[in-house]
């Protein structure tokens, strides 16, 4: 939170400044003109409220900072097939979340069912990890920045420099927020969009969108964008939902939606676009790493399970005995079910330009 660093520390300016530093224009890549931003004498209340700017003096874009954030988005987002702004006030009316299990409250789905993905694959993500000290991990789509404050508790004693970004400024806010409430002076949450990165090439040594790429209509600018701010050797992480079963659940479960509709109506506007979320497959995104330079070490399909939107449809003890049945095919018969899983989890990694395609 760019105002907070003014009230840092000295031992603890180093690893956040550093961060800030990789900072660029989202539009021109170039440098940004950092001196416009909350001045240093200002109470947090006064800084919540104050209105400044970030300047890029190479192609005259201004960004304003509100909140104590600073607003890197360029428009790209809201070129796409969603409204930023439905999106932003359904984050505004939802409880701040600090985990997994405030996450599966709000979405209607039991903590024992959040449990169960998350061991197999967002903990995946960060069993893989294995982060060095000073190392610089970027997540794209952060959301309220669950995944770095677990990586956190996984590895206590490594001292890691994070950054998050999410194009919703509630999420960013309150992420930001919760830094500052525990004292976390290595991380930083950053208003942007993952077709735009507002980072330097090479500034990051793994990066991680966890659920993310679903929602992203050009996949393929954004693993560009994530190749070229990540170092060489450097590992991207992506889980996300596998698009054949997604696709598989939703036509098993159109009749219990339809009869459902007919007694609860949706609660969106139907005229208003809904948040853009097109799972891709194996194909697809495998040649999306594969033309932006990564060459791909891992590749699993896990959490074989029910998809979490149609919980809702069973009663507590048969949820119980399908998530037993599904412990059993994953951990007996994983070679057999391996298609059922419900979530891609890849590992890539960053290869010399000189093999891999061109930056852009």
């Amino acid at each position: 939170m760019f105002y907070l660093n003014n009230n840092l520390p000295d031992e603890n300016k180093y690893m956040q400044i550093n961060l800030e530093r990789i900072l660029i224009c989202p539009e021109c890549q170039k440098e940004l003109n950092m001196n416009d931003s909350t001045p240093s004498r200002v109470s947090e209340t006064e800084a919540l409220h104050y209105v400044a700017t970030v300047t890029c003096p190479s192609c005259n874009k201004i960004y304003k900072t509100e909140r104590g954030v600073i607003d890197l988005r360029t428009g790209i987002t809201q070129k796409g097939e969603w409204d930023l702004t439905v999106f932003e006030k359904a984050y505004e009316k939802m409880d701040y979340c600090k985990d997994e299990h405030g996450w599966a409250k709000s979405g209607g789905y039991p903590k024992y069912v959040s449990d169960y993905r998350y061991k197999r694959v967002k903990g995946k993500v960060i069993e893989q990890l294995k982060p060095k000290n000073n190392d610089t991990i970027l997540d794209v789509g952060c959301g309220m920045g669950h995944l770095l404050f677990n990586i956190i508790k996984e590895y206590p004693d490594i001292k890691i420099n994070m950054a998050g970004i999410d194009p919703a400024m509630p999420n960013i806010y309150r992420f930001n927020q919760r830094i500052k409430e525990e004292n976390k002076p290595n991380i930083i949450g950053i208003l942007g969009e993952a077709e735009s990165l507002p980072f330097k090439d090479n500034s990051f040594d793994s990066i991680i969108t966890s659920e993310v790429i679903e929602h992203i209509p050009d996949k393929a600018k954004a693993i560009k964008e994530m190749y070229r701010v990540l170092k060489k050797d450097g590992h991207l992480f992506i889980t996300t939902p596998a698009g054949p079963m997604v696709r598989f659940w939703e036509r098993f479960f159109w009749f219990p939606q339809k009869i459902k509709r007919l007694f609860i109506p949706p609660k969106s506007d139907p005229n208003q676009k809904a948040v853009f979320d097109k799972p891709a497959n194996k194909k697809q995104l495998r040649q999306y790493l594969t033309q932006a330079g990564f060459s791909i070490e891992r590749f699993e399909q896990n959490a074989i399970m029910l998809h979490e939107s149609y919980i809702q449809f069973f009663p507590n003890f048969l949820i119980r005995l399908m998530l037993i049945k599904a412990f059993i095919l994953e951990t007996y018969f994983k070679p057999l079910f391996n298609w059922a899983g419900l979530h891609y989890i890849i590992m890539a990694k960053k290869q010399n330009y000189a093999k891999g395609i061109n930056k852009k």
